[in-house]
């Protein structure tokens, strides 16, 4: 195996890593309604994703193998392009607004109207960048060996603007906002710093590192673009929109050996390196580590779970509770229930509720209880018998009645002749 071919499976590996690790803080962020992270999170597991399918397909060939992925996907490498500073630049207002104390002020209108504003700057701008970047297009999109699909552009000096211009742009107005926060936290120090011993300061502070290493990498690689740009043997004028698309069915192809250059392949490394920026800022906080707890026992559940039903144990609450049966029947013995004696029958609950029955006019047990044999079956009669006349009926002395009586202050209980 080629030095080649080990590269581009590393690079491969990476793109499919930083797909997953962008995607893990976002329930979190989803939780505390942070819009700018989240569009980040959005793009770049896109970009992530759309890398990683591209050199696959294309690892050693260039083949067009297949034609209407390449048009979505060098649309999506032209968004990526603006929405990385796009981002940054939502991130930065979000700050500015949270230490400026203007945040804590609005009203839900407001909060509304600062959403929209941020997906106007996260959504809306890599969108409009589509159709400008068609001005300058001159083919439907270019092969390039283990990359894959990317964008063709002419080398007209409007290309430039449509080109590199919005990066710069915008990594200029954030830039603008990066000044304004550290002003204001020079200018307001106690304010700020009162304020951030209030708040999550670890998170703020993991926003504004993000934001400027986004802004540092991005109006870096623009400026080089640029300056490579603009040398007068890579500058042409634009020959009008009839002869910039006059070869727009042409698909170019770009063979690894004319390409391999140090910027290109650095190039390759930009998205798994905001990814693994991304994920080393916000994967690692408090609220991420108790998530990881949850999901593991959650997973640790299942496992188990999964692992007794292959083994065919059944759990602790699905095993069944087998009843009493007797000996001659499929029966159930006879409940008892019992009352606890309360302050208002205390009295009642040490005196005999006995009733006898006498066994003339009596019913059988068996017509009740089919089970019961014969020989054992006594019989219930219909009336029943006090407790003096039972005692009468067996010729037993009756004993003196005896009163109770109970004090309104407390449960003692005293008895007397």
């Amino acid at each position: 195996m080629s030095s080649r071919e080990i590269l581009n499976g590393v690079v491969i590996a990476f793109c499919l890593i930083s797909f997953f690790l962008v995607l893990i803080p976002l329930p979190f962020q989803l939780k505390m309604k942070n819009t700018p992270t989240c569009i980040y999170i959005f793009w770049l597991a896109l970009a992530s994703s759309n890398q990683f399918i591209n050199a696959i397909i294309w690892n050693g060939n260039t083949v067009d193998l297949a034609p209407v992925f390449c048009d979505i996907s060098s649309c999506i490498i032209v968004a990526v392009n603006v929405v990385i500073p796009a981002a940054s630049l939502c991130i930065m207002r979000h700050l500015f607004n949270v230490l400026s104390l203007r945040a804590m002020q609005w009203s839900e209108a407001q909060k509304c109207r600062e959403v929209y504003i941020n997906l106007a700057i996260g959504i809306g701008i890599p969108i409009l960048s589509i159709p400008s970047y068609y001005i300058v297009q001159v083919s439907r999109y270019t092969i390039f060996e283990d990359i894959g699909c990317e964008n063709a552009t002419s080398n007209a000096a409007l290309a430039i603007l449509f080109k590199t211009g919005w990066q710069v742009c915008i990594g200029v107005v954030t830039s603008v906002y990066g000044v304004l926060i550290i002003r204001h936290c020079a200018k307001n120090y106690a304010e700020v710093r009162l304020y951030l011993q209030t708040a999550n300061t670890k998170q703020y502070i993991c926003l504004a590192i993000l934001a400027l290493i986004n802004i540092i990498t991005t109006i870096a690689f623009s400026l080089w673009i640029l300056m490579e740009a603009v040398q007068p043997e890579n500058i042409g004028p634009w020959l009008g929109w009839a002869a910039e698309h006059a070869d727009w069915e042409v698909i170019w192809v770009v063979p690894y050996e004319e390409w391999n250059l140090w910027f290109p392949q650095a190039c390759r490394w930009f998205t798994p390196m905001c990814a693994f920026t991304f994920f080393a800022s916000f994967g690692f906080s408090d609220e991420m580590w108790a998530g990881y707890g949850r999901s593991f026992r959650a997973a640790s559940s299942k496992v188990h779970s999964w692992a007794s039903r292959v083994r065919g144990t059944p759990k602790r609450a699905e095993q069944p509770v087998l009843p009493i049966q007797s000996g001659k029947g499929p029966s159930d013995l006879p409940v008892c229930h019992m009352s606890r004696p309360t302050r208002h029958n205390l009295a009642s609950a040490f005196l005999p509720d006995i009733s006898f029955a006498p066994f003339d006019s009596a019913i059988s047990l068996e017509e009740n209880y089919p089970w019961v044999s014969a020989s054992s079956a006594g019989t219930l009669s219909v009336g029943s018998l006090s407790w003096d006349e039972y005692l009468a009926h067996r010729d037993l002395p009756s004993r003196p009645a005896t009163t109770y009586h109970f004090s309104p202050l407390d449960d003692s209980m005293q008895s007397f002749s």
